[in-house]
C-alpha cells in the first residue's frame, strides 16, 4: 500500500496489519498502542540512508535547511549503524 499514513490508520483501527517505517510509529509504539510483531519469521526491515552533496556550487534554502536537519540529527541516527550485518569479506565500514 502507497499510503503509508492511510495504511497506518487502518493497522490502529486493528484492520489491518503489516510493515510501516518505524519513524511514523515510534510514538505508538513507545506508549503500547502498537506492538511489533517482528520477530525470527516475521524480521523487520532495516535500510540503510547516505547522504551527499555537492561542493563545487551554492545550495539552494531547501537543501541547506535538510542538511542542516541531518547534521543536528546525525547522532541519534548513529545508534542504528550496527544493525546491518556485514557480509562476509565486506571491508569494515568507518563511523
Amino acid at each position: 500500500m502507497p499510503d503509508h499514513l492511510m495504511k497506518k490508520e487502518l493497522i490502529l483501527h486493528g484492520m489491518a496489519w503489516g510493515h510501516l517505517p518505524r519513524f511514523l510509529i515510534e510514538t505508538e509504539l513507545r506508549d503500547g498502542t502498537l506492538l511489533s510483531i517482528a520477530g525470527r519469521h516475521f524480521p523487520g526491515v532495516v535500510e540503510e540512508l547516505s547522504a551527499a552533496r555537492r561542493r563545487d556550487r551554492p545550495h539552494g534554502p531547501v537543501a541547506d535547511q535538510l542538511w542542516d536537519f541531518l547534521a543536528r540529527h546525525a547522532p541519534l541516527l548513529r545508534p542504528a549503524l550496527g544493525q546491518v550485518p556485514e557480509a562476509d569479506g565486506a571491508p569494515e565500514r568507518r563511523r
